[in-house]
């Protein structure tokens, strides 16, 4: 789960102040918008995104009528949806398809990310929606569980912003109970995260199903590891078991400390009756 992610390359408050110069319709609306575009824009990434710290512009500061404050609102949320010939098709593409990424930095899974999250919501926030700092890579299960939501029911920041958090730092682990052969997997959060984050990452976790998903991941990577364990014993090599754990230990975390593979081998490495079992138990049959 949760890594921090390179910041987008490209100048996100020169990409708005470009896309409101360029454009053609409703001239007089881009032009009355844009000192206060760009203002609320650059409070944006000073803040990490925030939306304890950000008010949403009042379209209708800058319409003569609410009928074209809906319509002004609509116009900016299309900038999301450019044409191929516009300047800003290219970046919101590569931002998609070029992040070099072959995990979820939301969630930790390891899939390569395919779409674009608004951490505040467009819908919400329709100037935000072509805002380089508030799109961020995600999984398609991430982006279904958190879709348009960006506040607790307590009023907090819910999810953990993947360009501005630095979450490197274990967050979670799992317990491997009753019979090891098929053990229930348990949930637990990692105890020393740091006060001011703790509410943020539990909201976070539970914001985009992370439990859930995380033990139906556990329960395909422990037939793994039954394996791996049987491979070794047959070749007279358990007593190397917890080296070649730690090597892919070690290979996981280099995609993050929080990705899902990386923490199913910490919490393996972790459990001294589970490697015990691995190294000298009875393992099930049909391995």
């Amino acid at each position: 789960m949760v890594a921090r992610i390179p910041f987008p390359e490209w100048d996100s408050l020169e990409v708005i102040a470009r896309l409101a110069d360029e454009r053609r319709s409703y001239r007089d609306f881009y032009d009355r918008i844009k000192p206060d575009w760009l203002r609320t824009s650059a409070a944006y990434i000073a803040s990490g995104g925030c939306p304890l710290t950000i008010i949403p512009l009042n379209l209708r500061d800058y319409t003569a009528s609410t009928e074209e404050a809906e319509a002004r609102k609509e116009s900016l949320l299309n900038l999301y949806a450019p044409k191929e010939t516009q300047f800003h098709y290219v970046l919101l593409a590569s931002l998609r398809r070029d992040h070099g990424l072959i995990f979820c930095p939301c969630c930790g899974a390891h899939s390569v990310p395919g779409t674009l999250d608004h951490y505040l919501p467009k819908t919400s926030f329709p100037e935000f929606a072509v805002l380089l700092a508030n799109l961020t890579p995600m999984c398609n299960a991430c982006q279904e569980d958190k879709g348009a939501n960006y506040l607790s029911e307590e009023g907090n920041r819910k999810f953990i912003h993947s360009y501005f958090d630095d979450i490197n730092f274990n967050l979670y682990r799992i317990k491997f109970q009753g019979e090891l052969g098929t053990p229930e997997f348990i949930f637990e959060f990692e105890e020393g995260i740091p006060a001011h984050l703790e509410i943020l990452v539990k909201d976070h976790v539970g914001g985009v199903n992370i439990k859930k998903r995380f033990i139906s991941y556990c329960g395909v990577k422990y037939t793994h590891l039954l394996k791996t364990a049987n491979k070794l014993r047959r070749g007279g090599q358990e007593n190397q078991l917890a080296l070649v754990l730690e090597s892919f230990l070690a290979l996981a975390e280099e995609n993050s400390v929080n990705c899902w593979e990386a923490v199913f081998y910490r919490s393996v490495l972790g459990a001294e009756e589970l490697l015990n079992y691995l190294q000298n138990g009875e393992l099930p049959e049909n391995l």
